[in-house]
């Protein structure tokens, strides 16, 4: 499992296919008010998911829009 806080879910989208990432969301969370409460969230499913290597990004543009995030796991498909 993977997880993601992000903006536009196109530039996350984008950022994983360039890293060769395909992906399949588990889940779908917010819109959080701020990068920081976003980061909260992921940090504490990173630590409620301890048992296994959670991988981390995050993408935004650091302005007033919302954050939101996911939850997701790699699949073999490449990506589109």
């Amino acid at each position: 499992m993977q997880a993601a806080i992000y903006q536009e879910m196109t530039e996350i989208n984008r950022f994983l296919d360039k890293k060769g990432i395909a992906h399949r969301p588990i889940v779908e969370v917010g819109p959080f008010p701020s990068r920081l409460q976003a980061s909260a969230w992921m940090e504490y499913m990173a630590r409620k998911h301890a048992e296994q290597k959670m991988e981390c990004y995050s993408l935004g543009y650091m302005n007033r829009r919302p954050w939101y995030g996911f939850i997701f796991e790699e699949t073999n498909e490449p990506p589109a």
